[in-house]
């Protein structure tokens, strides 16, 4: 009769030496409703991994996008950042070749080198540009603009590239305006003649 009872019934363990007694049909729904929640928990797993798989591609889609905007970006920027160095390069130029041309009010002339702008040889000692720049668009040597005596009125660079600067150029560079090439942008100094009446 206990041996009976005792089937009816499942021991638990409850912690040290402590038992509990359950009716034997509550141990069994607990069971299957355990396993119900394993089934649905396996299938929810099996069903994320595929949403999960989207997302990645999804997420490395847009960082992929956010990469390429963030390149072309800096790339503009750099080519910004080169055509304010080509204006502030050739304006030195300019001013450099101007200092150059009025040194000798006497005999004014276009030097005849780009060095000659550093060290000028008709004085002792006479610079007119702190250093000899190169062309930044192309990094290497300019193109030599040459007065009507055969010296050097100006430079401008050789690069066949369109410039993303189109207009509000500064007043003494208003010229420049609307340049297809970046060897369009002629920095020149021009003489003025002022009229003797």
């Amino acid at each position: 009769m206990i041996l009976g009872v005792m089937c009816m019934y499942t021991v638990r363990l409850v912690g040290m030496g402590d038992m509990r007694f359950y009716p034997m049909e509550q141990t069994e729904q607990r069971v299957e409703t355990r396993k119900m929640r394993t089934l649905r928990a396996g299938r929810a797993i099996r069903y994320s991994k595929g949403y999960t798989y989207l997302v990645v591609i999804v997420a490395v889609m847009i960082m992929g996008i956010f990469a390429q905007v963030v390149t072309v970006s800096s790339q503009h920027l750099k080519r910004q950042d080169r055509e304010a160095e080509l204006i502030f390069r050739g304006m030195a130029y300019v001013r450099a070749i101007e200092s150059y041309y009025l040194a000798k009010k006497d005999k004014p002339m276009f030097p005849r080198d780009l060095e000659d702008l550093e060290s000028d040889g008709r004085f002792l000692y006479k610079r007119h540009i702190r250093k000899l720049y190169i062309d930044p668009i192309t990094n290497s040597d300019w193109q030599i603009i040459r007065s009507v005596d055969g010296g050097i009125a100006g430079v401008a660079s050789s690069s066949s590239l369109e410039p993303l600067k189109k207009n509000n150029f500064p007043l003494e560079l208003n010229a420049l305006t609307g340049s297809e090439k970046y060897s369009e942008w002629f920095f020149e100094y021009k003489v003025i003649k002022k009229n003797n009446k």
